[in-house]
């Protein structure tokens, strides 16, 4: 059986990737969080990436995975579009057999073609999701919905940010849209643009009972409103993501959700076209929210099945040797991985 230790130089990467370990559990496989021994030759040693790009492997830690003699796989799951490819060590780069994200582009593939058949992915979805199925689109306040933080790495980031764009074209629309961006302290938002953040419940209640509900880019386009959007039953309207690479081959624009232009020139059109024709909203509203369920959700534990086979199938050179799902042992530590802040 297989040890998998897991590390992270950002405490984000790693409390999001605890899903990703309860499946591992859950399937039979050994998950110890910390750093291996030198004992542990025969382990494999997960290690995640921070967003720093001066350095996105701690100098602390360096060393240990040089000496290290199992195998190497580097992870992000932070939604950054970028893989920090030339600011790691070129000796941990050609050992590592693998290099996960949730999503991958053209531009964020290494021009080294040794380095690209250890592409993989990890879960697309960073945390568990319920489905709930609310109301129909017709029995809804028939608006626009969408509350955000900007996002970016500089004041020139605003210029370009499609959440910026995408709620200042909405506000001088005049079309029903509730919302607005979460003023912080790394940018400076026009205060016609600003709302307050809403707590938990109230956030769910106000996306659950909109009609259409809007999912800008973030770091990169599969941001988790997406996924609220369709778990929640709502019509998601996205720019496009075609580009994209991700765990799912199946979801397809304008059936399960509706998209549009990374330019947003048909934002307005497109939202007025739904609000005005909710029975078609509706239609893709099911749809989204039925792949949801059947592909996409927690099953209450971690990943489900059809989430984690993709994944363990795009790690192509770390040859996992899977064990009997069925073990209630293997379920309740899942669990207990999930639940537990610090696993």
């Amino acid at each position: 059986m297989n040890t998998i230790f897991f590390t992270a130089d950002y405490h984000q990467t790693m409390s999001r990737n605890r899903y990703l370990a309860g499946a591992l559990i859950r399937d039979g496989f050994h998950v110890i969080k910390g750093v291996p021994t030198k004992n542990d030759t025969g382990s494999i040693w997960f290690h995640g990436l921070s967003l720093n790009e001066k350095h996105p492997i701690s100098p602390g830690i360096i060393d240990h995975l040089r000496q290290f003699e199992g195998r190497i796989a580097f992870f992000m799951n932070d939604d950054h579009e970028f893989f920090h490819w030339s600011k790691i060590d070129r000796q941990l780069t050609e050992k590592a057999v693998g290099f996960y994200k949730n999503h991958w582009t053209d531009k964020s593939f290494p021009a080294d073609s040794a380095i690209m058949d250890k592409i993989g992915f990890v879960n697309p979805v960073l945390s568990p999701l319920s489905c709930y199925p609310g109301n129909d689109i017709s029995k809804r306040k028939q608006r626009i919905f969408f509350i955000g933080k900007l996002t970016g790495n500089s004041i020139s980031d605003i210029i370009r940010n499609q959440r910026f764009e995408i709620v200042s074209k909405l506000k001088a629309s005049g079309l029903p849209f509730a919302g607005g961006l979460i003023q912080t302290r790394d940018f400076r938002i026009p205060d016609e643009l600003i709302t307050d953040p809403l707590k938990q419940t109230d956030f769910h209640n106000e996306l659950s009972s909109s009609s259409i509900v809007l999912a800008p880019w973030g770091f990169c386009p599969l941001t988790y409103r997406f996924w609220e959007g369709l778990a929640n039953r709502c019509l998601v309207v996205a720019p496009d993501f075609s580009n994209y690479r991700f765990a799912f081959h199946n979801l397809v624009p304008n059936v399960h959700y509706v998209s549009i232009r990374p330019d947003l020139t048909d934002l307005l059109d497109v939202c007025e076209y739904y609000l005005m024709n909710p029975d078609k909203a509706q239609a893709i509203a099911d749809n989204g929210y039925n792949w949801f369920s059947e592909h996409a959700s927690f099953r209450g534990i971690s990943l489900n099945y059809h989430i984690s086979d993709i994944i363990y199938d795009s790690w192509k050179n770390l040859e996992l040797q899977k064990v009997n799902r069925s073990g209630f042992r293997f379920s309740a530590r899942a669990l207990y991985c999930r639940l537990k802040k610090r696993w």
